[in-house]
Order: C-alpha cells, then sequence, then structure tokens
C-alpha cells in the first residue's frame, strides 16, 4: 500500500508538503510563538541554610528520628546506593515569614513553634 502511495507522483507531492508543512508549523511554534508568550525565568531567590545534619534512623517513625543521632555535614549533600531511611536537619533565617493566605497562617501558627522548627 505504502509502496503504491509513493509510486503516485500527485500522492508523493502531498505528503512531502504535509510533512513539510508540519515541520513548518512545529518549527514557528518552538522558535517564534512559544519565547513571546513564556514567562522570562526570572533568578531563584535562595534562602541560606546552614548547620546541616544526617542521620540514619532504624524506622521513619517520628520518635525513631527524634532519638537518632545527628552527624553534621557539608551541603550539598548526597547519600548513594545505601538502602535505609536518612532525615536531614537544616538551619535557616528567614527575615520575614510567607503567607500563603488566612488559612495557611492559622494552619502554621498551630504547627510552627516560636524557634521556627516543625512542631507535632
Amino acid at each position: 500500500m505504502l509502496r503504491a502511495i509513493w509510486n503516485d507522483v500527485e500522492r508523493r507531492k502531498q505528503l512531502l508538503f504535509s510533512v513539510l508543512a508540519i515541520i513548518i508549523i512545529q518549527a514557528l511554534f518552538w522558535w517564534a510563538y512559544l519565547p513571546l508568550v513564556s514567562p522570562t525565568n526570572k533568578p531563584f531567590d535562595r534562602i541560606p541554610l546552614y548547620g546541616a545534619a544526617h542521620a540514619q534512623p532504624v524506622s521513619p517513625d517520628w520518635s525513631e528520628v527524634q532519638k537518632a543521632k545527628f552527624a553534621p555535614v557539608e551541603l550539598p549533600w548526597e547519600s548513594c546506593c545505601k538502602p535505609g531511611y536518612h532525615a536531614m536537619r537544616v538551619n535557616s533565617i528567614l527575615p520575614v515569614f510567607p503567607m500563603m493566605d488566612w488559612r495557611w497562617c492559622r494552619w502554621s501558627a498551630r504547627t510552627i513553634t516560636r524557634s521556627g522548627s516543625m512542631a507535632r
């Protein structure tokens, strides 16, 4: 069937024209239209982190995480190919507490203590 379509000159012209039109439309979309409507990438604001520590609790229970011995690590830190659970403790200073809306603020007031750590 494909051989019959390819041997017909008019069908071959239509097929090549269709493929060429698809390629041109795709090129216009990706290199002309999309850069005009997509938002520009602004620099990512980072929160300065310090005092990172790592521990390997026995289980993912909160009580096991609290009992685990944390050892200081240098950021960026990674752990490759060792099975088990990992817990990280990282400190940061936020000059302004980020609030999304009042419902989230009420939720965070109950769960975040004065020191800024997550309470249970």
